[in-house]
C-alpha cells in the first residue's frame, strides 16, 4: 500500500518543489559571495502528509529521490536570476529517501446505553441490546473486552438503586449462548479503515422482587491491538 506526501519550499505548503520539466523561478534564492570565500547554506524542505488517507499500519518508505539543485552565476555586478538558474544552466544532484512509520492506531468511536426500559416487576425475563463503534486500520487485528462492572458480586453483573440489587448478564451473540464477562469471550476482528459495529445484548433473568428506583451499573470497555 502506498501514502500520499509532496515536498514543499515552505513552511505554508503552498510552493510545490516540482520535477525538473516543471521548475520554475519560485524555489531559487539569491546568495552574494564576496572575496573567494565559500558560502556554506541549509536549504529546508518540508514535506507535508496528506490527510484524511487510509492504509494498513506499518514502516512506509519512499524509492530514493534524486534531488538536483540547479544554479546560475555572474562575477562582479552582474546578477543572473531566478529563470537563469531553471533554465539548466549548471546543476548537482543527490539522494534523499523519505519515511513514515504509520501506527496502528485503533479508537473506540462511540458506545450506546443498554436500557432495560421502565418495568413494575421481575416475574419475566427481560432482553435489551447495544452497538460499540471502533476504527482500526486495515489489517490490524483487535479485540473488544467488558469488564464485569461496577457492583458485580464475583462474576455476576448487578445493577444498583443505592438500596437493592438486580442481576443481570451480558451475551455476544443474540440467542443469547456466549456470555460475555471479564475472563472470557471477547469480541474480535481485523481492521478496514472504516467504523466496524459490535452487539452486545444484555439480559436480566427472572428474580425476585427488589425496592422501586433506578437501577443502573458502569461497564469499561476495552479495545486491545
Amino acid at each position: 500500500q502506498s501514502l500520499k506526501y509532496n515536498l514543499f519550499y515552505d513552511p505554508g505548503f503552498t510552493h510545490l518543489i516540482q520535477s525538473r520539466d516543471q521548475l520554475t523561478a519560485m524555489g531559487c534564492r539569491d546568495y552574494t559571495i564576496t572575496g573567494g570565500k565559500q558560502l556554506t547554506e541549509m536549504i529546508p524542505v518540508y514535506g507535508l502528509f496528506y490527510p484524511g488517507q487510509t492504509g494498513a499500519a506499518g514502516n512506509y518508505r519512499s524509492s530514493t529521490l534524486s534531488l538536483e539543485i540547479l544554479y546560475d552565476f555572474e562575477r562582479n555586478e552582474n546578477y543572473p536570476n531566478g529563470y537563469n538558474a531553471s533554465n539548466l544552466r549548471y546543476s548537482d544532484t543527490a539522494n534523499m529517501s523519505v519515511f513514515a512509520e504509520y501506527e496502528n492506531v485503533c479508537a473506540l468511536l462511540s458506545t450506546t446505553d443498554l436500557d432495560f426500559g421502565q418495568i413494575d416487576n421481575l416475574n419475566r425475563d427481560l432482553y435489551t441490546s447495544g452497538q460499540i463503534s471502533l476504527q482500526c486500520p486495515s489489517r490490524t487485528t483487535w479485540r473488544v473486552g467488558l469488564n464485569n462492572g461496577k457492583y458485580a458480586l464475583n462474576s455476576q453483573r448487578r445493577m444498583f438503586n443505592g438500596k437493592d440489587y438486580i442481576n443481570y448478564d451480558l451475551y455476544l451473540n443474540s440467542n443469547l449462548t456466549q456470555k460475555w464477562d471479564s475472563s472470557n469471550n471477547r469480541s474480535q476482528g481485523v481492521g478496514t479503515n472504516g467504523q466496524q459495529s459490535i452487539s452486545v445484548y444484555g439480559h436480566v433473568p427472572q428474580q425476585p422482587l427488589k425496592s422501586a428506583g433506578n437501577y443502573s451499573d458502569t461497564v469499561t470497555v476495552t479495545l486491545t491491538y
